[in-house]
């Protein structure tokens, strides 16, 4: 399967939890279109759509629905490991 950018799993989780590219860009301060461009990423790596426009934002489809947990759980770990090294 190769190696995987944590920078993509930060977008994947942030796009879940917010279903939008906007904020998510936002969050990241990046701009929207290096959004659209890793979920275009993502997709490409899980063979999956991941989610689906609707008139309010993104839905998850159930690969991403399967992804998110795991994802989320793994950046926090990450993250708590990074923060104990301060």
């Amino acid at each position: 399967m190769g190696t995987f950018d944590l920078n993509l799993a930060r977008v994947f989780v942030l796009l879940y939890e917010t279903g939008s590219v906007t904020a998510t860009a936002e969050t990241l301060h990046v701009t929207q279109p290096t959004v659209s461009y890793s979920l275009g990423k993502l997709r490409r790596h899980f063979d999956d759509e991941l989610f689906r426009r609707n008139g309010r934002g993104l839905t998850p489809t159930a690969g991403a629905r399967r992804l998110y947990l795991p994802l989320q759980r793994a950046l926090a770990e990450i993250d708590g490991t990074v923060r104990q090294g301060d």
